[in-house]
């Protein structure tokens, strides 16, 4: 709780000595068991590569290094009380902190010398124990999931119309997250606004950077894991030029609502499974899905037969591989990992 208070209260630590240069090194890949895909993950040092890898906030084109903040401030998002991300090395480097949050929306502003980055939270995972069997569940926030099937389009007055249930979550933390940019612009208006998200959030930060952008200079959008929000005439007129969304391997969650009702805003950044980037979404023969669909669960097997255990959901397999591949984890380890490779070659 002292953490979460600390973040909360805004305030600022005093700078730590940092030690010598980290060796860039792969990450792993987690199995698709659910404790290890909900986030945030409290074992993680999040930005621990913050000093040598450091956020580039005047980038015009696509940048590696951005993305890697972006999503990890989007994976960092997810902190709650019960669940909280340690971003002390972020904080070593002279970033300030800050949740602010209204009914089920939240927002992770990461306030640095040169940027202010808006990381927009996602559809949360939560679990809680049965009095009664003592049996933990695991399950979906319901407002959250309102928020995601509320998807009627909605005219917010300038007639581009939006997905109705992310709009109102929007305007729930708008005001607050408004209020903050005001603050930064008046006191250092050089400094420059990025916005992300993962899921849920994505979409949140897609219209925080339509609407900011009527004000501000929105330098940059990246999304992960996005789905649809907004009708062709949003997504033609959107404002923020140096836009790009991630998509990792099956993810489903890009794929609704359907496209007949929305689109998506920005240039493709396509994960494949071993974790390559393309320009493109890559299509799969239905030889390569039946061998991709035998390797998944022959790795679920594995997971259940090593971990799980009858009376804790938590450490069940996820059943399908589209839902696994929208984990926050596996979006950030493989970008971390497209980085350290570009850096070794």
């Amino acid at each position: 709780m002292r953490v979460r208070q600390f973040l909360k209260e805004g305030h600022v630590r005093r700078p730590r000595r940092m030690k010598a240069p980290m060796k860039l090194e792969l990450r792993p890949i987690p199995s698709p068991e659910i404790a290890k895909l909900i986030p945030p993950d409290p074992s993680r040092a999040y930005f621990d590569f913050g000093a040598d890898v450091p956020f580039e906030p005047r980038s015009t084109d696509f940048s590696l290094a951005n993305a890697v903040w972006l999503m990890e401030a989007s994976f960092a998002s997810y902190t709650d009380d019960k669940r909280r991300a340690n971003m002390d090395r972020l904080l070593a480097l002279n970033w300030q902190v800050s949740f602010p949050d209204e009914g089920n929306a939240q927002c992770l502003v990461l306030d640095g010398p040169e940027a202010i980055i808006l990381a927009f939270r996602g559809t949360r995972i939560e679990g809680f124990v049965d009095p009664i069997t003592r049996f933990r569940f695991v399950n979906t926030n319901l407002q959250d999931m309102l928020a995601n099937f509320n998807f009627l389009p909605h005219d917010p007055g300038d007639g581009r119309k939006v997905h109705r249930g992310f709009n109102y979550a929007l305007d729930l933390v708008y005001p607050k997250v408004n209020k903050i940019v005001d603050q930064t612009q008046q006191q250092s208006p050089n400094k420059q606004i990025w916005c992300t998200g993962h899921s849920l959030g994505a979409a949140l930060a897609t219209l925080a950077a339509d609407r900011l952008s009527a004000r501000y200079r929105v330098q940059g959008l990246y999304t992960f894991g996005s789905p649809r929000v907004g009708t062709p005439a949003f997504c033609k007129t959107f404002p923020v030029g140096n836009t790009y969304r991630f998509v990792d391997n099956r993810d489903l969650v890009p794929k609704v609502p359907p496209e007949v009702l929305y689109d998506h805003v920005g240039l493709l950044k396509y994960l494949t499974e071993d974790g390559r980037l393309l320009e493109t979404e890559e299509k799969h023969t239905e030889s390569a899905k039946l061998k991709d669909g035998f390797e998944f669960w022959r790795l679920a097997k594995e997971a259940t037969v090593r971990d799980s255990h009858l009376n804790d959901m938590s450490t069940w397999t996820v059943p399908v591989e589209s839902l696994v591949d929208h984990a926050p984890i596996y979006y950030a380890n493989k970008i971390w990992n497209l980085l350290v490779k570009e850096h070794k070659s």
